[in-house]
């Protein structure tokens, strides 16, 4: 399933919505987005600074409530 195209999910009894007015898959203009240019000044980089990430897994072995999952960096 390509997460690009969930309009909502259940997580702990919480549903969350896709809100309004967000873009779909392949609703976003690539020409408006420049993939060269860095989305943060360099300039400004610091010991302390945090930073996130998005990781996939991929289930790799089930066994009753167990579930093995594997990353791929």
């Amino acid at each position: 399933m390509d997460h690009r195209t969930i309009e909502h999910i259940i997580v702990h009894n919480t549903k969350y919505s896709l809100r309004k007015g967000a873009k779909k898959a392949g609703d976003v203009d690539m020409a408006d987005a420049d993939a060269n240019k860095p989305k943060w000044d360099s300039k400004k980089l610091a010991v302390g600074n945090w930073f996130s990430g998005t990781r996939y897994f991929r289930a790799v072995e089930i066994a009753g409530d167990q579930i093995k999952m594997r990353s791929e960096s």
